[in-house]
């Protein structure tokens, strides 16, 4: 009897075994299966974009596995622009060469590219993850930004001048995708284009025209970064390779760690609830699943890639098959719709991402004050200067928590708090505050602003110092005192001081991109910054000599006896006040050209 029971319960043992190890053995299976999208339900969903948007220039290709279904008639005539979406096209081949142990994604940049990024130990070294993760602070060349002709001068030393330190907002960096090439060419000694074929296209089965670089309209340094061309077929195999991590042998194109950190890692992000980068592109949550959005949905600089990895799903939307930037950027609707497709094939319920982890933010600094857009730095100040005319906005924290919004020439908008930093208006708009950087950058309809306090406000800066530059040319009527040299040198040094400075900030603020990317003519810039600190200089001599000879009894006679101590006061004001300004502009004391 014993032996019978002892039996019955081996058996029973072992059955619950085999029932565990075969739940173990189909849970993955059954996570391995992906959804699909159907192409019919997609090409009516984007359908409905509007035709003045969608134009015969467009097309849209759906990626389901390793199956591609064009959604609108293929034109391969026409070499597709990538624009900002090239960045991927670097991202792939230094994680591909990282995977062979090639490249350390931590290595300083100054360590393979000593001739054109040095040590400054007094800022954030820049590291190679800062060039995949679009953040090293690189300024953006005012003619990218424009999207005006590129230059014909070849200065690669021009375009590493920083904006900003290492570590910032990511944002379209044209100079740090040019770098990340430079320093990829140089570790593996093949020219960028051999580079594309030996470690892109070459794995994934494609031609040589799949992605090239024109290097006839753009400088050689900067031909990498914005000169990239590539085909739809292109397109569509980079977005598999995006969605699956997967060759057409079935072979994988990164391991499967690095591949997981490449895609679905959030290596920066401005906020739980808010952007999230990785080394290929933003990342977005949609029920628990990952996706990826690769490309711009605000300029429309290339084409757009939006991609679920962990199910094998993409869509790539190209808005003109002929130009650089549309003249209609859709590419924020194109991404919405995609986003909906996939919110509807994804099971569960929508949720929002970051919650708990935003609920446990403390430490929150300032919120009202001057915000100016800045998710495309620049040094020039007549770029920033427009940057403060046409996008400051001033926010405000009422007393229930609730932030009011003014835009200049619009009514106040209301934004409630839903968490920590995180602020929704009625129509369903998003603020949201950086967590680091003392709150100092906000995201708001997709722009990224960055707080500049009374320096966003125009009234506090152009009316005020033209005026105080008149009011310094005024010291010149003491240019021929007989009271004294001290008097003669403030009747000298405020006119002189008065009009190098205004003379240097024309010049700055006019003509700095020309000389700068499309002239040999650094001298000129050198010339006319030291032209400016020596008015900077004369002008705080202004101040001194007037503190100092307010004491001093002039020789006038009558009325004019009584205005000159008056005088002297606001002459040192605006000395004072003309100072900060060319401080706080970061105009005080630079000389070099970069």
């Amino acid at each position: 009897m014993r032996r019978w029971l002892l039996q019955f319960l081996l058996i029973c043992t072992g059955v619950f075994s085999l029932l565990l190890t075969s739940a173990h053995l189909i849970t993955p299976m059954a996570h391995a299966q992906s959804v699909a999208i159907d192409p019919i339900e997609a090409r009516q969903a984007f359908s409905s974009i509007p035709t003045s948007s969608v134009s015969t220039q467009s097309a849209i290709i759906l990626i389901n596995g390793q199956s591609i279904t064009p959604l609108t008639p293929q034109d391969e005539a026409h070499p597709v622009p990538m624009g900002h979406t090239g960045h991927l096209v670097w991202s792939m081949i230094a994680l591909r060469l990282a995977d062979e142990g090639i490249l350390d994604l931590d290595a300083r940049v100054s360590t393979h590219a000593p001739d054109l990024i040095a040590d400054d130990p007094f800022e954030v070294p820049e590291q190679i993850k800062h060039l995949l993760l679009s953040n090293a602070g690189f300024v953006v060349p005012d003619w990218y930004r424009e999207n005006g002709p590129a230059p014909s001068q070849d200065k690669p030393h021009v375009y590493m001048t920083k904006a900003r330190s290492a570590g910032h907002i990511p944002y379209d960096d044209p100079a740090g995708r040019a770098l990340l090439a430079y320093i990829l060419s140089n570790i593996t000694g093949k020219s960028p284009q051999d580079l594309i074929q030996a470690e892109l296209l070459a794995p994934l089965g494609l031609g040589p025209d799949a992605v090239r670089i024109d290097g006839a309209n753009y400088p050689a340094f900067l031909a990498p970064a914005v000169g990239l061309y590539t085909t739809e077929d292109g397109l569509g195999a980079l977005a598999t390779v995006l969605a699956t991590n997967r060759l057409q042998n079935g072979s994988r194109y990164l391991s499967r760690d690095l591949f997981k950190t490449f895609i679905t890692t959030p290596q920066w992000f401005m906020h739980p609830m808010g952007r999230r980068q990785t080394f290929a592109g933003q990342l977005e949550t949609i029920k628990g699943h990952p996706a990826l959005l690769v490309g711009d949905t605000t300029h429309c600089r290339g084409p757009l890639i939006y991609a679920a990895p962990n199910d094998g799903i993409g869509f790539v939307f190209i808005p003109s098959r002929q130009t650089q930037q549309p003249a209609i950027c859709n590419n924020n609707q194109y991404k919405n719709e995609a986003r909906k497709l996939l919110d509807s094939v994804f099971p569960g319920a929508t949720q929002k991402d970051g919650q708990n982890d935003a609920n446990k933010i403390t430490s929150i600094s300032r919120l009202s004050g001057i915000y100016v857009r800045d998710d495309s730095p620049s040094l020039w100040l007549g770029q920033k200067y427009q940057a403060v005319a046409n996008t400051a906005l001033e926010i405000k924290m009422l007393g229930d928590g609730s932030l009011e919004v003014t835009r200049q020439g619009q009514e106040a908008k209301r934004y409630f708090t839903q968490a920590p930093l995180y602020f929704t208006s009625e129509d369903g708009q998003t603020l949201i505050f950086s967590v680091r950087f003392s709150n100092g950058y906000i995201e708001l309809d997709g722009h990224i602003y960055r707080y500049a306090g009374f320096l966003g406000n125009t009234r506090t800066l152009v009316k005020p110092a033209a005026w105080m530059l008149l009011l310094l040319l005024t010291a010149g009527v003491y240019a021929f005192s007989q009271d004294g040299r001290s008097w003669r040198s403030l009747g000298r040094f405020g006119p002189i001081g008065a009009v190098c400075i205004s003379t240097g900030v024309y010049l700055e603020a006019t003509y700095l991109p020309h000389i700068l990317y499309e002239t040999n003519a650094d001298y000129l810039i050198i010339l006319w910054r030291i032209m400016l600190n020596v008015g900077i200089m004369l002008t705080l001599s202004v101040a001194f000599f007037a503190l100092s000879l307010t004491r001093r009894t002039p020789s006038a006679q009558g009325v004019l006896r009584h205005l000159v101590p008056l005088h002297l006061i606001l002459l040192c004001a605006a000395a004072f006040y003309t100072v900060y300004l060319t401080i706080a502009w970061g105009l005080a004391g630079e000389i070099r050209p970069y």
